[in-house]
């Protein structure tokens, strides 16, 4: 009887020891890198012309032509709360960038009729970036169908931190500065795991970074991995090939109601702010602590069984 007792005590006490682990383990804390700041960088004229409102972009004219609407939009949604009302000299184009979204998985990707053909199934959008006194605007601008023509317009505006400007040149040039060939045209995706720069060589993706992600999770081991060559972990640039084999596999999903027909993609943009990283490890090592503790916890209620079956035998004799 003693002898019962003092397992069962030991077990007790085992069962309070994992869940101090399991505690410890989901608690311990996370390594943040801050989302990517804005940086004036140098980027070759033939690449930036893909992905930035560049004279040698085919949307520039109908994009130009918007400022007067952007303009009156802007003031109209936000006028109260501006330093001092928006002019069309404010308008910086070389902020504005295209970014495609697609619901597509980009990890499998591996050439660039490949990833055309899966940016097919989504839309574009284009995002840009006022600076006006100390605020810092933020413009979308959607392509929507008008009697048989698709025409851009503005949708949205609102403020934002220069510190939270995902660095889109940043990025670009430091994918192009690892890469190993010739970088011919960027592209920015949108697919549910944060943005995307997809850099085209030839006919194969050679580097993949991401340049919105606010918090990874993992030591600082997994961060040296996953980050692109020449850059720290906490300047946020990421490659998405190394994401891929040394984080958790990922499941992307937008929060889009409906694909009518035609194919756009209608809905809320995902907020990028819980786009994450969560290292395979780490899950995998919590995830063992918790298969102990289930397993010491269901012997203990079996030696209680045992134990309260000896007892209830001896008081019957």
């Amino acid at each position: 009887m003693k002898m019962g007792t003092r397992l069962l005590s030991f077990l007790a006490a085992g069962v309070l020891c994992v869940q101090g682990g399991i505690m410890t383990a989901a608690e311990e804390p996370s390594l943040l890198c801050p989302r990517r700041s804005y940086q004036e960088v140098s980027v070759s004229d033939f690449v930036s012309s893909s992905y930035k409102l560049t004279r040698q972009n085919s949307d520039y004219q109908e994009i130009h032509s918007l400022g007067e609407e952007i303009v009156e939009s802007v003031n109209l949604w936000l006028g109260v709360h501006l330093e001092r009302p928006l002019q069309i000299q404010d308008i910086q184009w070389e902020h504005f960038y295209k970014i495609y979204i697609t619901l597509e998985d980009l990890y499998s990707i591996q050439t660039t009729q490949d990833l055309l053909k899966t940016l097919e199934t989504g839309y574009a959008k284009w995002e840009g970036y006022i600076f006006l006194e100390e605020d810092v605007v933020s413009v979308q601008l959607e392509q929507h169908s008008d009697q048989g023509e698709n025409h851009w317009t503005v949708v949205s505006a609102g403020f934002t931190e220069p510190e939270y400007m995902p660095g889109y040149d940043a990025a670009i040039k430091a994918g192009m500065d690892a890469s190993s060939q010739e970088v011919s045209q960027a592209v920015l995706v949108c697919s549910g795991n944060g943005m995307t720069v997809c850099l085209l060589c030839s006919d194969t993706i050679d580097t993949m970074v991401t340049v919105s992600e606010t918090e990874v999770i993992g030591d600082a081991g997994y961060l040296q991995n996953i980050s692109v060559p020449g850059t720290q972990p906490k300047d946020g640039i990421f490659d998405f090939r190394q994401v891929a084999a040394h984080s958790k596999p990922f499941s992307p999903e937008l929060p889009f109601s409906e694909i009518p027909e035609g194919g756009r993609l209608v809905g809320e943009m995902p907020q990028m702010d819980y786009c994450g990283i969560a290292q395979r490890d780490q899950v995998f090592g919590t995830g063992i602590w918790m298969v102990m503790g289930m397993a010491v916890i269901a012997a203990a209620a079996t030696v209680g069984v045992l134990i309260w079956r000896h007892r209830n035998k001896k008081k019957q004799s």
